[in-house]
């Protein structure tokens, strides 16, 4: 692993945790952390290639834990409606108390009727009292309505989140490749095989990429943790 400062890179083919191995990562006070597996051809025997998890043999407990910084709420409601040129959104809950700090990465969801369009992402450049100052403006109209209902209030406000996490899980781009119709099948009649892409009835290719698996034995406890396509400054 290599380590800049605060920052923390793991880059592999694949990592598998065999035997009674652990892999522990602990972030929760403080740094940026990111795993990395590469499309470079490497292959683990059980959990094949660009794979992240434990791979044990039935009696062992190969364990992978995962701890990134927490926070007590990840997402929440607008308090005011945040309208177009508006740099400040008022929260619900106050974002100090959910964890949120400068820096991070927040969306918001559309409210339009029959909205068609993706939600808006900011950096949050300030706390404000039960609110956030954003590094950008808004390019659209969000509502926050909240209308009397028979036993609860009825709440028509826009979903903000917060998407920053201090540990990332991801890698290359996935690839398309072809199937081939020399692979044994794994279980009977369901045309798979843990050796690759195995043509079938309903596949000519496969897509590949970034997978995180327990297989046959083992524990994987993965918190407050992005997994998915990324780059490596989009947390």
């Amino acid at each position: 692993m290599d380590r800049c400062g605060t920052k923390r890179y793991l880059c592999a083919g694949y990592i598998a945790v065999e035997g009674h191995g652990s892999f522990y990562m602990n972030l929760q006070q403080d740094g940026m952390g990111w795993v990395y597996i590469k499309d470079n051809g490497a292959q683990h025997p059980m959990l094949r290639s660009r794979a992240f998890g434990t791979a044990g043999n039935g009696s062992d407990n190969p364990t992978v834990e995962i701890n990134g910084r927490e926070m007590k709420r990840t997402w929440t409601l607008l308090d005011q409606p945040f309208n177009i040129g508006d740099t400040i959104m008022k929260l619900m809950h106050d974002p100090a108390r959910m964890g949120w700090r400068v820096g991070d990465r927040i969306g918001i969801a559309p409210t339009k009727s029959g909205a068609d369009v993706k939600g808006q992402t900011f950096r949050v450049i300030a706390l404000t009292d039960n609110g956030l100052q954003l590094d950008q403006p808004s390019i659209d109209d969000h509502s926050a309505q909240f209308l009397p209902g028979n036993n609860s209030p009825l709440l028509q406000s826009a979903e903000v989140v917060n998407l920053s996490r201090n540990i990332v899980i991801t890698g290359d781009d996935f690839s398309h490749v072809p199937c081939s119709s020399s692979l044994p099948e794994s279980v009977l009649g369901e045309q798979t095989s843990v050796e690759g892409c195995r043509c079938a009835s309903f596949r000519s290719t496969c897509t590949l990429g970034l997978h995180t698996i327990a297989a046959h034995s083992g524990t994987a406890r993965i918190r407050n943790t992005r997994v998915g396509a990324s780059q490596l400054n989009d947390w």
